[in-house]
């Protein structure tokens, strides 16, 4: 597997993760740093950024990104791209990402659901995730909201890591 892997999701808006730290940084057991970083700064159409990082015991791994442009209402304008690594073979492009995020009374996310569809299949994985644990910090990219997931995705189980990050 490589290093590194990148996504571009809109024109001037690339993310780059460090395959090496998904793991731990998925399950929380590395730094608290993201195992992505961002080339450029948000740009002021951006509203938010949605990234998606997940992490099975196989080695497989699931990346998805998303931008919600300024003025969106909900986060089905968002442009979202994603990749699944698996484990001795290439990383396979998403074709399409629908992301369903069911919140509690309080706001908080209660159940994360997604389906993607790769290049030549008819139907989609589907994958979903529930919370362990919630957190945010405010950093150079802006303000950064983020949920730790049990994560389950086409009959094995890991963890993921759920982040919205609002310009600064």
């Amino acid at each position: 597997m490589t290093d590194d892997l990148e996504l571009t999701p809109v024109s001037g808006l690339r993310l780059t993760w460090d395959c090496q730290a998904v793991p731990d940084y998925a399950n929380d057991t590395g730094a608290a740093d993201p195992a992505w970083s961002l080339r450029e700064p948000l740009a002021r159409d951006v509203a938010a950024l949605r990234v998606l990082t997940a992490a099975l015991p196989d080695g497989t791994l699931l990346l998805v990104a998303g931008a919600r442009p300024e003025g969106a209402e909900a986060h089905d304008a968002e442009a979202l791209s994603g990749l699944l690594v698996e484990p001795g073979s290439d990383p396979r492009p998403v074709e399409r990402v629908l992301v369903s995020t069911e919140y509690a009374q309080d706001g908080s996310i209660r159940r994360l659901g997604l389906e993607f569809f790769l290049p030549g299949e008819d139907f989609p994985l589907r994958a979903a995730g529930d919370p362990v644990g919630q957190g945010s910090s405010d950093g150079e990219v802006g303000r950064r909201d983020f949920v730790r997931l049990r994560f389950r995705l086409d009959g094995g189980e890991g963890s993921a890591v759920h982040e919205l990050v609002r310009p600064a």
